[in-house]
């Protein structure tokens, strides 16, 4: 069992904070100035000791100091003399910096999806008609397989909630202009503080806050919040989106030893000014549940009235500095906390509470049997790291030398609801301009029609505008699939592939005998040698393609694969109408389909993929290889909800030494997903052995199998990095 925490003492009382209670929660309070900010650094050193990782928001920038050792200055020498107080050890603690701006650490983002329309109507301060219509922009975007990820995704799904109302009103119900601006107005004035910056890619990975340094002591991490403390609502939002991540991702423990986290919420009263009741009851469960999970929160605030009596009844651990009692309001404070904590027979908790000095105060923690101490007047210790704010040129040490350094500095702007939305409209303009030029066009027989206006469009794909595309015979037997307008766009993605593929020498022969695909040698490994693969394969082999270039030919080529990788896809049926009658017919049913890339340069195949398959859900594994051992090793991990009812694609550039292949699909089948396929543009038989022998029901679909890997695990002769190349870096 750990030893106890050591926070106060006054002679030979002593205030032990006992681990195993710790996540029974806390609350400290007390008026401005009165010593919270040392009670809290004080608090985050003895976790830290144990091992266990403190979060805790840094309000007026003074906490990151506890990176620093102390020192025994004049001031703190006398204060210690005159308490009777022992000489702290100096020494600084780990400690990671976060930032919602990622100004003054690392930036912390959220997905839209992932905050929900609870907290984002809470962020937005809509009403409750207001934030009904919030979650039906939810709920359309998640039927029609849109995701939001940023504000410009969120903005854009509003836009075209609202210009197609009346189409919804049926199935959802009805829409008001009013509403849906009020909540593009919410979204303008979230933009205007910074707000948009939180929204996005890559998500914060929960478990990069639960980390140990190589001396076993947990991670303190700090969120600077001086800046963020002019936005209140996204401050507030913020911290509770947090406090749900670990209550939604951590797994049910029990009463351990010591917490897995302790939580720090600081100005907690802003979480409850005018915060609706299903808010509060939101709140009131997770403090209330989180526990189980091994998570400790402790609530930060100047008042104890400003938390609901629901929410302070589940804060065990107490540490009460001074309050003042110049207004009624401030004397009913008083007796309130008062009131609260367990009496004393020899201390008159009222009225010490209003004598307390700075640094001093009233504390009552749970014993070893989980009962209120009696409450003890006593001195706070002064923390062993350095009190008051660090230097720019510390904080940038920090920053440079953090375990998350690079991860999270980069923001990914995949494809999602704002890019298909914009796509959307193009194509109906498209359409339109189509349909209106059409009317003065020769028959098809004469070298008009549907095929032709598609190959026109194939340019980029050829590699080499529309004159790559051979023009189809007038007497050729293969001919287009139709695409009804009423067919989701994704299916005249299909078209666009049918006639690019049509247009390639001997289409017919691939049609008929489909010799592209399987290798005589195992038929689990199916090499795609299409003409059009190849093409764009060797494009991007050339060292002197641009990064652009690079990008563009690596997200059409993927479009390209995704056609043969999704060959058995699931199919579902629609009713659509004709030109001349109702039909029934068959679409894609995407949302059966995960798309799990392995960051970073998954996204790079990721992006082609949606572009054909919009409908899928999306995880995320993060691995980097040891440059030493060329092992995976694991940093994030993130899946679609109902994995067992899902067909799972993996992406990733390359199948070199196979360790992070193998060490993704391995953590994936713990989920029990339906299936598995490895997707990559080049591998080499290093790389396909290790994958089969590993995982041999696992097929391997790539664009070529190379020689062989070099002694640094690179393939050759391959094509470089493939990450360094999408993104520019070396």
């Amino acid at each position: 069992m750990p030893e106890p925490i050591l926070i106060a003492q006054h002679g030979q009382i002593q205030c032990l904070l006992q681990p195993d209670k710790a996540n029974r929660h806390g609350l400290i309070t007390g008026a401005t100035g009165t010593g919270k900010t040392i009670t809290l650094q004080t608090m985050a050193e003895g976790f830290s000791k144990l091992g266990v990782p403190v979060f805790m928001a840094d309000v007026k920038g003074d906490l990151t100091g506890i990176s620093q050792p102390g020192s025994a200055t004049p001031k703190l020498a006398k204060v210690i003399a005159e308490r009777g107080l022992d000489t702290p050890d100096f020494g600084a603690f780990p400690t990671t910096l976060w930032d919602v701006f990622g100004e003054q650490g690392h930036p912390v983002r959220a997905t839209v999806s992932d905050l929900g329309p609870l907290l984002l109507g809470r962020m937005l301060n809509l009403n409750e008609t207001q934030a009904g219509v919030l979650q039906l922009v939810f709920k359309i975007a998640d039927d029609d397989g849109l995701l939001l990820l940023d504000m410009k995704d969120l903005r854009a799904m509003c836009q075209s909630v609202g210009d197609n109302a009346s189409s919804f009103t049926t199935e959802y119900g009805n829409i008001s202009a009013a509403s849906i601006g009020a909540i593009q107005r919410g979204l303008m004035q979230i933009e205007a503080q910074g707000g948009d910056q939180f929204f996005g890619e890559p998500m914060l990975n929960i478990d990069d806050f639960m980390q140990t340094d190589s001396a076993g002591r947990g991670m303190v991490n700090i969120l600077a919040a001086d800046r963020l403390m002019n936005s209140p609502r996204l401050y507030s939002t913020f911290l509770l989106w947090m406090l749900s991540e670990l209550f939604e991702n951590l797994p049910e423990v029990g009463d351990l030893e010591k917490p897995k986290l302790v939580f720090f919420f600081d100005e907690a009263h802003l979480l409850f000014n005018d915060a609706p009741k299903v808010l509060v009851e939101r709140i009131e469960l997770v403090v209330r549940l989180v526990r189980s999970k091994g998570v400790g929160v402790y609530v930060v605030t100047q008042n104890p009235l400003d938390i609901p009596d629901s929410v302070l009844a589940q804060l065990g651990n107490r540490v009460q500095h001074a309050l003042r009692a110049f207004t009624p309001r401030d004397q009913k404070a008083v007796k309130s906390a008062a009131d609260t904590m367990r009496p004393n027979p020899g201390l008159d908790i009222g009225a010490a509470i209003t004598e307390l000095g700075v640094g001093e105060a009233l504390v009552s923690f749970l014993d070893a049997k989980g009962r209120p101490c009696p409450t003890e007047r006593v001195f706070v210790l002064p923390p062993a790291s350095q009190i008051g704010p660090i230097t720019p040129a510390q904080r940038q040490t920090l920053l440079s030398e953090s375990i998350v350094a690079g991860v999270y500095e980069k923001k990914l702007d995949r494809d999602s609801a704002y890019e298909k939305l914009k796509g959307h409209a193009a194509a109906r303009a498209a359409q339109a301009d189509s349909k209106a030029a059409g009317a003065n066009e020769a028959p098809a027989a004469q070298g008009g029609g549907m095929f032709d206006s598609i190959s026109t469009g194939l340019g980029s794909l050829l590699g080499g505008g529309a004159a790559a595309v051979a023009p189809r015979r007038a007497n050729s037997s293969l001919k287009a699939p139709p695409v009804p307008s009423a067919v989701p766009w994704v299916a005249r993605s299909f078209a666009a592939c049918w006639a690019a593929f049509l247009a390639a020498p001997n289409a017919k022969h691939k049609l008929t005998e489909r010799n592209s695909m399987t290798t005589p040698q195992d038929p689990m490994v199916h090499v795609i040698d299409h003409p059009l693969v190849q093409h764009k394969l060797t494009l991007m082999r050339d060292k002197d393609a641009s990064t652009t270039s690079f990008r563009t030919l690596l997200n059409e080529l993927s479009m390209l694969m995704a056609y043969e990788v999704t060959r058995d896809m699931p199919m579902q049926e629609i009713e659509i109408e004709t030109p001349l009658e109702t039909m029934t017919a068959k679409v894609i049913d995407g949302k059966k389909l995960a798309l799990v890339s392995i960051l970073r340069a998954g996204t790079g195949i990721l992006d082609g993929f949606l572009s054909v398959v919009p409908g899928a859900r999306v995880g995320h594994i993060g691995l980097y290889r040891d440059p030493a051992t060329l092992q995976a090793v694991e940093y994030y991990f993130k899946m679609p909800k109902e994995m067992p009812e899902r067909d799972v694609v993996v992406v990733d550039p390359m199948l070199a030494t196979g360790h992070s292949a193998i060490a993704a699909i391995t953590r994936i089948k713990v989920l029990n997903p339906k299936s598995i396929k490895f997707v990559c543009l080049l591998t080499c038989p290093e790389g396909v052995k290790a994958l089969r022998e590993a995982h041999p029901d696992v097929p391997i679909y790539t664009a070529a199998i190379d020689r062989q890997l070099n002694s640094h695990g690179y393939i050759l002769p391959g094509l470089g990095d493939a990450g360094d190349r999408i993104f520019g870096t070396q």
